[in-house]
């Protein structure tokens, strides 16, 4: 179980209470959770491994969601590998900051079988919605603020409508903060998208709303989880992890392919372009260097 809740104020405070958080999960109250995030500073250092956290190839190589590869490749291993992949420290840290209090609420409230099932769905709802709503990049959309934004979801679904005597502590305790905490993400992810298109917000979108519903499914977090749920759970283990048994085996297939249809279109573009020497230069460097890093 967490500290108790005592009351503290300022930055330090707060400093103080993130730590005695960090130290609860990585004892052991919290297995789930600290499990995500293990996994998921696995695959930051995967990315370092397979050139940098900011290389496109490091991240279609390791499962970025990318609409080309999903829809004409069928590479379907990207709809969840997203969730545990991160473009830098910053878009990491702020990411697992979010998920280690969402994460552990929400494991309290429903147990770490559950939690698991709502990160994951979640996360493969955002994914979908990403894929419908938001046009493809060559480097391909991460991150697990879909996932965790369904974690919000969830919480404070229990709160509005949720059953059992938890109902009006949670929406008392965190609805509040929560709500004004996830209009503020949407509202800063619409002002960064409208300045510079790298935010998702159709992942955000699709996380949240498949929240929202799994807590309409999941009302009353003090009944025991149906074996339907442990189920389920299963299914979206195994998912996961043929999703990164396939990412292994195919991911460098896909770098390749990258390579290649980035050279096809320097290619087609010195085709139609003047003959201005800056241009016709930089497109002749651009096809030549991404045929030999596809090895053609």
């Amino acid at each position: 179980m967490p500290p108790d809740p005592a009351p503290r104020r300022g930055l330090r405070g707060w400093i103080t209470s993130l730590l005695e958080l960090i130290y609860v999960v990585f004892r052991g109250d919290y297995p789930a959770t600290r499990g995500v995030i293990t996994i998921t500073l696995l695959f930051y250092l995967a990315e370092s491994y397979y050139g940098g956290v900011l290389a496109p190839e490091a991240m279609i190589r390791l499962g970025a969601l990318n609409a080309d590869r999903v829809i004409d490749h069928h590479e379907y291993y990207r709809i969840l590998c997203p969730l545990f992949l991160h473009y830098g420290p910053l878009h990491l840290g702020l990411n697992m900051l979010a998920f280690l209090q969402l994460g552990t609420l929400t494991e309290q409230l429903y147990g770490s079988m559950r939690m698991i099932l709502f990160f994951l769905v979640s996360g493969t709802c955002a994914s979908l919605a990403s894929l419908w709503l938001t046009a493809p990049t060559m480097a391909g959309s991460v991150g697990a603020s879909g996932a965790i934004m369904g974690l919000a979801g969830v919480i404070l679904g229990l709160g509005f409508y949720g059953q059992g005597p938890l109902r009006k502590r949670i929406y008392d305790w965190v609805g509040r903060a929560l709500l004004r905490g996830v209009i503020a993400t949407f509202a800063l992810g619409l002002v960064i998208w409208l300045v510079l298109p790298v935010v998702d917000n159709a992942a955000h979108l699709g996380g949240f709303v498949a929240g929202l519903a799994l807590a309409a499914l999941f009302r009353n977090p003090n009944q025991p989880a149906h074996r339907h749920t442990r189920g389920w759970t299963g299914v979206c283990i195994a998912l996961t992890g043929l999703s990164w048994g396939t990412m292994a085996a195919d991911g460098g297939q896909a770098v390749q392919a990258m390579h290649t249809q980035r050279a096809e279109q320097c290619e087609a573009e010195l085709a139609s372009v003047d003959a201005h020497p800056i241009e016709v230069s930089y497109l002749l460097a651009c096809a030549v260097e991404s045929w030999h890093s596809a090895g053609q």
